[in-house]
């Protein structure tokens, strides 16, 4: 599954149109919403327009995993892709290396569109930075996808399993913080739940996050291991995906 083989795919399945769809109406509707803002209107704009814009991504993105990895079971073209003189292993990454490549193309189309609704940007590196985790954010769920798709083999399943555990992970700051607070039960079994989610799951709160384009960067450091944390957390799920296609008839 080579990235012209998606790139053509995508194409074909009309994804780059509606993503670029999505995004203009995003961008109106953050533009609306701005102008209606009694003060920074660019700023409320461009939060908006950031916020809509990392939905509509890793949505997106996950559909057409859990749809691509369906299509090419039920049709047979994934049968026909390993008769060839590739080891599955490969397979799987260049998979997922095709997955992350439109990860990346649409985080930069989706900075592009958080920069425009509030032009001028107030925080052109917040920008940058906000576009680049969003495109790690993308790589990140493409690997959570392929992984779930092809464990699961059914596109309603991967898509709801993937997006609740981005969800999580989303809200991953705001549960630990209820969990650690003073006022969180001692002996509650929720708490410990909790930890063992914060263990287990990346940290995407600490990722595209909306004020830094209104406020810049606040942590350097926290950013940097965040994007370490993620960065090892799909070396993870691509090698588990390689270990479970090389044990299973795919």
């Amino acid at each position: 599954m080579t990235l012209p083989y998606l790139l053509l795919s995508a194409l074909r399945d009309r994804l780059v149109a509606a993503m670029a769809m999505g995004l203009v109406a995003i961008w109106l509707v953050a533009a609306f919403a701005g102008g209606t803002s009694i003060a920074e209107e660019g700023a409320a704009a461009s939060v908006f327009a950031a916020f809509g814009a990392r939905l509509l991504v890793i949505g997106g993105l996950v559909l057409f995993v859990a749809l691509q990895v369906r299509r090419l079971s039920e049709s047979g073209e994934l049968h026909l892709l390993l008769a060839t003189p590739v080891s599955r292993g490969r397979f799987v990454v260049q998979a997922w290396a095709g997955f992350a490549t439109l990860a990346v193309g649409f985080a930069l189309a989706a900075g592009a569109i958080a920069g425009v609704a509030g032009w001028p940007p107030a925080q052109p590196a917040g920008l940058a930075v906000w576009t680049a985790t969003l495109a790690l954010e993308g790589i990140v769920m493409a690997a959570l996808a392929l992984f779930v798709a092809l464990g699961l083999r059914g596109v309603i399943a991967g898509v709801l399993v993937a997006l609740g555990l981005y969800v999580v992970a989303r809200m991953m700051g705001v549960l630990l913080a209820i969990a650690n607070s003073k006022f969180a039960p001692t002996d509650g079994w929720m708490g410990q739940l909790v930890d063992v989610l914060g263990l287990l799951l990346p940290r995407l709160d600490l990722l595209a996050q909306s004020r830094w384009l209104v406020h810049g960067l606040e942590s350097p450091y926290t950013i940097g291991i965040a994007a370490a944390q993620a960065a090892v957390y799909t070396a993870a799920l691509v090698a588990a995906v390689v270990f479970d296609a090389q044990g299973q008839s795919l």
